[in-house]
């Protein structure tokens, strides 16, 4: 008998679990698939806005935003069929599903000047954004017509809204105000000529507390800009308010 007799002999053992090399991969690829379902979860829907020109607007840039909130983004803007108008494709965020139905309200925030003031001068620092103003209705909803001005009471807004009627338009424009005893109760939301031409239809929205003091006897009239009288104690000018003034 030899030496190498006594030698013990080998076992091949089997290894047991999964690889280290075998370990990783799989761990990257659950997590991966944990962070594509979390994306599509969080996704938000796509609607599509229509407006007469997208000045301003950029694919990936623009952003939409509710009382100076970002919900959604602006993905995609194109032309429609017959290139007469402007069809921009918004991803909204998630929590906003709720909030697109047949009153929401889409308007571009650029710099304005009109005789009721200026507004949108932030954009000049932040850049364009779209604003919307929810609304309240029944019908999910997901393509709209945007407003090529911002609306000048939004859904929020409590009170009633009157129609005036005056033989000519005058100084008055959309958003002058509309005071009692000086104080500021409503403003000019629309205005446009009478079915028989003979006169202007003026709608006016007056806030609340303030809306129960109209009446049917109730008077409006145009207070704007300011009278000069001339007498002994010298030249008075008479202001409803720099407001008025700067309205006309």
């Amino acid at each position: 008998m030899s030496d190498y007799d006594d030698l013990p002999e080998a076992r091949v053992a089997t290894r047991q679990g999964i690889s280290l090399v075998w370990l990783i991969p799989l761990v990257a690829a659950i997590a991966g698939g944990w962070l594509v379902y979390k994306a599509l979860s969080e996704k938000g829907p796509r609607i599509s806005v229509e407006f007469s020109h997208a000045e301003g607007i950029e694919a990936g840039k623009t952003r939409v935003k509710y009382k100076d909130v970002v919900v959604g983004k602006v993905k995609k803007v194109g032309l429609n069929a017959d290139l007469s108008k402007v069809i921009v494709d918004i991803e909204m965020a998630r929590f906003m599903e709720d909030h697109l139905n047949e009153n929401t309200r889409f308007w571009i925030v650029r710099p304005r000047i009109t005789s009721s003031g200026v507004s949108g001068l932030s954009t000049l620092i932040s850049g364009i954004h779209i604003a919307m103003d929810p609304g309240r209705g029944d019908s999910w909803q997901r393509h709209f017509v945007g407003l090529d001005r911002a609306p000048e009471i939004d859904s929020s807004s409590r009170g009633k809204r009157f129609l005036l009627r005056a033989s000519t338009l005058g100084s008055l424009d959309i958003g002058s105000p509309v005071y009692y005893r000086q104080i500021q109760v409503g403003e000019v939301t629309r205005y446009s000529l009478a079915d028989d031409g003979k006169s202007v239809e003026v709608q006016i929205f007056i806030h609340q507390p303030y809306a129960r003091l109209v009446h049917s006897n109730s008077r409006f009239w145009n207070a704007s800009g300011f009278n000069v009288k001339l007498d002994t104690d010298g030249i008075k000018a008479d202001l409803e308010s720099m407001t008025a003034l700067l309205s006309g």
